[in-house]
């Protein structure tokens, strides 16, 4: 859809939308008696007896985690204390308006350090284009089914990872609990003897274009990294970091920020490196795919953040990563399994294309209708 922004009018965002604190303090026992849904954050926190909106709504997090993170709320439902509440002007689209708020990129106006927060007096004033409420609807129309197609993907991603867990589960069971009572080894007693189960590069400083290679925590969004869009450092600097250069067939196991997230190295990241963030596992014992699968079990995922510390940085200690309880069954079963996962992941690296293309037109339709 084309559209002439010479048309539109120029505005203040705080023109087209009001807002409102929600002032909701509720007990633990106080959820789930009643009908009506309280969102947080991170999503559904439960059900409570009464409601503060009886229409849709914006929310957008306000306070601590996720802060600037923006949806859309269904009508005859709350949010909690850290959430702020955007009302939408009669002629304005209410999903124009996320999309809208979306594409400001909220997080930038992020103040404070121990607790961040973003308040509207912070944002309100900032410079937008509006059309008329007709071509609004089309805008949000079109963004609504490239959404969709989001969507699904995701879900057939969910769906895949679920699907990989259930076979694990029905083959080995709990690999914690290891109620089939396979041999059990510590994570350190798999590796390789040059492997010394550490964090990678501390400063990896400025790009340097032709560098090495690095994969950061922030690199760690899908099952296996490959070099496209990887940090590239001085090599001197990755010279003094050895210990951690990749040999392209390691696990990397994330210890900083989000812990416990798990991704495989690809061959081409041979001679590359890590950093700060992440440890990688190379390994002498074992299928590769079978520990991969194992370290991403919810219940070795348990362990990792009952060892995680810190309230600004959350980060576990690189020992506690190297006493990672894996069990392990005979090395034929393992391999019987990885076969399996093999076709799992081809799967997967499909949809993840497929998602990261449609995330990408999604991303070049917005700018062009908000930039």
């Amino acid at each position: 859809m084309k559209v002439d922004k010479s048309k539109w009018k120029k505005c203040n965002l705080g023109e087209i939308c009001t807002n409102g604190t929600s002032n909701i303090t509720i007990s633990k026992t106080e959820i789930g008696k009643g009908e009506y849904l309280l969102f947080g954050a991170s999503g559904i926190v439960g059900n409570i007896d009464f409601y503060h909106q009886d229409k849709e709504y914006i929310g957008i997090v306000k306070d601590g985690s996720g802060v600037g993170r923006v949806n859309k709320y269904p009508p005859k439902s709350s949010l909690v204390g850290t959430m702020q509440y955007i009302f939408p002007q009669d002629n304005i689209n209410i999903d124009f308006l996320k999309y809208l708020l979306i594409s400001l990129n909220l997080a930038k106006y992020v103040k404070g350090a121990a607790i961040p927060h973003i308040y509207f007096r912070h944002y309100k004033s900032e410079k937008i284009l509006v059309p008329k409420i007709i071509e609004q609807e089309s805008i949000a129309s079109e963004l609504d089914a490239l959404q969709e197609v989001i969507d699904g993907y995701r879900e057939q991603i969910a769906d895949l990872d679920d699907l990989a867990q259930s076979i694990f589960l029905t083959t080995f069971g709990d690999p914690v609990a290891n109620s089939k009572g396979w041999e059990v080894k510590q994570l350190q007693d798999i590796v390789t003897d040059d492997c010394k189960l550490t964090y990678g590069i501390v400063q990896p400083g400025e790009e340097v274009p032709n560098g090495v290679p690095v994969v950061r925590s922030i690199d760690m969004s899908s099952p296996v990294i490959y070099l496209k869009n990887l940090k590239r450092v001085d090599p001197p600097i990755a010279q003094k970091y050895q210990r951690t250069k990749l040999e392209g067939d390691e696990i990397f196991i994330s210890c900083r920020g989000v812990t416990g997230v798990i991704s495989l190295a690809s061959e081409e990241l041979k001679g590359g490196n890590i950093t700060r963030g992440l440890v990688s596992a190379r390994l002498k014992l074992g299928e590769r795919l079978f520990v991969y699968y194992c370290l991403r079990m919810p219940q070795i995922n348990s362990i990792i953040q009952d060892k995680t510390k810190g309230a600004t940085l959350r980060q576990i200690n690189v020992k506690d990563i190297r006493l990672l309880p894996i069990i392990f069954p005979p090395i034929d079963m393992q391999k019987a399994f990885a076969a399996q996962m093999d076709s799992i992941n081809l799967q997967n690296n499909l949809l993840r294309q497929q998602l990261a293309d449609a995330e990408m037109l999604m991303a070049e339709r917005m700018q062009y209708y908000f930039s």
